[in-house]
């Protein structure tokens, strides 16, 4: 379990995913405040009590540090991705329902690292970090929609140890 270098620039365009998603009726969007409940509560029962606050910094930053994955016909809640809530550049927690996983609504957390672009660009980063995965496995997932390498060798993870 280690930290991931994302390159920024290598990012591809967010169109596509977001029009795709739009077809299936999936809206794809910055996370609004009434929201926080929903997406504490999936963080809660599907990912940790880390991850909960997590959120709440996300929710507590100007403009909202979260986006979200909608059905539009139902309202619910299929997935969330937040940026800057750890610290300056690093992107995560993310988190897909276990029940819409498969269904390429992955690209909820995209649209996040992609939003946090382009002020990364503009204090000169090229580079953002992708917290500690839980598993290989979601890395695998991962390399299809985001181009990063984990860090260099002697370069200490802030999320190492926890």
């Amino acid at each position: 379990m280690s930290d991931l270098l994302v390159r920024l620039y290598a990012l591809p365009p967010l169109e596509p995913a977001v029009t795709a998603l739009a077809q299936q009726g999936i809206e794809v969007r910055r996370a609004l405040a009434h929201e926080r409940p929903h997406v504490t509560k999936l963080a809660r029962e599907h990912g940790s009590e880390g991850w909960v606050a997590e959120c709440d910094a996300a929710f507590a930053r100007m403009p909202l540090a979260c986006f979200v994955a909608v059905e539009r016909a139902t309202s619910t809640l299929l997935g969330f991705a937040c940026y800057e809530a750890t610290c300056r550049d690093f992107f995560g927690p993310e988190l897909v329902h276990p029940g819409a996983r498969g269904r390429g609504y992955g690209a909820c957390p995209g649209c996040a690292a992609r939003d946090a672009r382009p002020g990364l660009r503009l204090r000169d980063h090229r580079l953002g970090v992708v917290g500690r995965l839980l598993s290989q496995g979601r890395r695998r997932d991962r390399d299809r929609r985001v181009p990063a390498g984990h860090l260099p060798a002697g370069v200490e993870s802030l999320t190492s140890g926890r």
